[in-house]
């Protein structure tokens, strides 16, 4: 009896011997990932699958080719009105329609903008169109646009002033209360990365409630004004490529800004 307990007991240790010898190869055989493969804890590994939010960025490149005395209502239920889109100013040097340079740096914005990774839409790529500034909102808003940008130029009856700025919906417009801060954020990012890619005169940011392609946003909105066409030596600036990638540079590295990419 105690030699067939003995044997039982051989047998017993000889299965686990097996086991364990069994489970150390097939743990041998488990390739192990390099480091920085996105392998690994399953925290790092669930984190590398996260798909990135891309960013909706509709452009409007301000004014047409022919503008619109027609009257809108400045705001939702607003019994201001003003004129659909007035026709811009001329660049006093260059001769060149503040719609036509408009487009110019939007496209170049765009092509920027898609490099870095946004989705952008535009309210217009050509000069013949007849769209209202509470129309060009509207693209914006059905989009679900995460920022729409507004791209105009300045004129003054001085040709000594100079400088470009940045617009956005004042505080306490009751149009725009949803959108104030957002709008006032993108605006700071975008007037500050200008400052720095250009080198030009900054006229800082300036709040506005007047501008109805402001108050019939949904949006987040900012107006970029990029420097002033009666200005002899502003106007040529501006329409040179090398300043236009300045600018357009500084603009998408204010956008990168507010989204924290």
């Amino acid at each position: 009896m105690l030699k067939k307990s003995y044997i039982s007991l051989l047998a017993i240790l000889a299965l686990m011997a097996a086991l364990v010898s069994s489970a150390s190869a097939a743990g041998s055989s488990v390739a192990v990932a390099p480091a920085g493969s996105g392998q690994g804890s399953g925290s790092s590994s669930a984190g590398s699958t996260q798909a990135k939010k891309t960013y909706v960025i509709c452009i409007d490149p301000g004014h047409q080719l022919k503008g619109n005395n027609q009257k809108e209502p400045i705001g939702p239920g607003a019994s201001e009105k003003k004129p659909k889109v007035s026709s811009g100013t001329l660049g006093v040097a260059t001769k060149k329609p503040e719609y036509v340079l408009n487009l110019e740096i939007s496209l170049k914005l765009k092509k920027e903008l898609e490099k870095r990774g946004y989705k952008v839409v535009m309210t217009r790529e050509k000069h013949n169109v007849n769209l209202s500034n509470k129309d060009r909102s509207d693209i914006a808003n059905k989009a679900k646009a995460d920022l729409f940008i507004r791209i105009h130029a300045d004129g003054d009856t001085s040709p000594k002033t100079e400088g470009f700025s940045v617009l956005y919906p004042a505080q306490g417009n009751k149009y725009t209360k949803a959108i104030y801060a957002k709008s006032k954020l993108a605006s700071e990012d975008i007037q500050q990365e200008m400052k720095s890619a250009t080198k030009a005169k900054s006229k800082g940011v300036v709040p506005r409630s007047d501008l109805t392609g402001f108050n019939w946003s949904k949006v987040p909105v900012t107006l970029v004004e990029v420097g002033f066409m009666t200005s002899p030596s502003e106007d040529k600036r501006l329409s040179t490529s090398a300043y236009q990638d300045k600018l357009t540079a500084g603009i998408a590295g204010g956008v990168d800004k507010y989204f924290h990419k």
